[in-house]
């Protein structure tokens, strides 16, 4: 590959330190209600829960939080535009849920649609579901996994371990300023802190390299964490 001044981020070029450019916009589903929140991708082989590609989407809500699910054409044939083929409301009863994460713990651990479920309130109340499907139309079934958490928000698998990483969006009641933190999840639920001191950390990446990198929304900033 071509070495220049320039920087790759998925996959737009632009010169560091100035404005990336905009890419192009399409309405893919409107309309969506219950405050939609995180989002993942079936993966290839798992047909018990769909196609490769269907995208899941969990919408929060502070009593009646719900997961649903989409078609995309498989071939994949419409690259802009609505490519709904359903909507198909299959799970229910998560309060203020948040991210979403679909996976198995590279292997480690059951594959599933792993759920940050904030409970409503601070304090060590925030669970993590496992939410399995018996079909393609039946995705009842949900597994506490980890629990403990005080308002988890985001939901990411390591694509070069078998871990789990979760954001807890504050650590104390509203107003006093204290950090946030990110923790470890092994397979079987149990946890490790890896970072805190975070103001309010949202997002969670992961790059190539292994580094990761957290949005801290109280400061606008992106931090990185070796």
């Amino acid at each position: 590959c071509e070495a220049s001044s320039l920087s790759n981020v998925g996959g737009v070029k632009w010169v560091p330190n100035a404005e990336p450019p905009l890419a192009a916009q399409n309405l893919f589903s409107p309309n969506l209600a219950n405050y939609p929140f995180g989002i993942g991708l079936i993966p290839t082989g798992r047909c018990t829960y769909g196609n490769a590609d269907d995208l899941i989407m969990v919408g929060t809500n502070l009593v009646n939080g719900l997961l649903r699910k989409w078609g995309v054409n498989s071939s994949m044939s419409c690259p802009t535009g609505l490519r709904t083929v359903f909507t198909l409301l299959f799970g229910n009863g998560f309060t203020n849920a948040k991210g979403l994460a679909i996976g198995d713990f590279n292997g480690g651990g059951a594959f599933g649609v792993y759920l940050a479920e904030q409970n409503g309130a601070e304090g060590a109340v925030g669970k993590i579901w496992r939410v399995t499907a018996t079909s393609p139309n039946n995705y009842s079934s949900s597994v506490l996994f980890s629990s403990g958490f005080n308002l988890p928000h985001s939901v990411v698998f390591d694509p070069y371990s078998q871990r789990m990483f979760v954001s807890e969006y504050r650590v104390a009641a509203p107003g006093t300023g204290a950090p946030g933190q990110i923790w470890r999840v092994k397979p079987d639920g149990t946890r490790e802190l890896l970072a805190t001191k975070l103001n309010k950390p949202t997002g969670i990446a992961l790059l190539p390299t292994g580094v990761m990198v957290v949005v801290e929304q109280e400061s606008s900033r992106l931090t990185v964490i070796d």
